[in-house]
């Protein structure tokens, strides 16, 4: 995952070109990266996903394609359940009643 985070044009991207991410970003994309658990990060307000390689299995055949997407694109078809959980989290809600 490393490679193909090194090879993305992440300008393309709404979290805009590497050079310009915040430290914070930088911070978690690398513990995400070094992580063997499977792990997903969505970022921003566009949920731009980053993933590691244990994530990689999850994604199927959104793989790579996935990686830098937002996470309503890549999950479109479970996106009206997982999406007002996230929603909700954000807002600092619980997702489980």
């Amino acid at each position: 995952m490393g490679a193909l985070m090194r090879s993305k044009d992440w300008s393309k991207t709404p979290l805009g070109p590497m050079s310009q991410w915040s430290r914070e970003l930088r911070l978690t994309v690398g513990l995400v990266l070094r992580n063997r658990f499977p792990m997903l990060v969505w970022w921003g307000p566009k949920l731009v996903q980053i993933y590691n390689d244990g994530f990689r299995p999850i994604c199927g055949a959104k793989h790579p394609i996935s990686f830098g997407m937002s996470g309503s694109e890549s999950w479109a078809e479970i996106w009206n359940v997982v999406g007002p959980m996230i929603e909700g989290s954000l807002r600092g809600e619980s997702a489980i009643a």
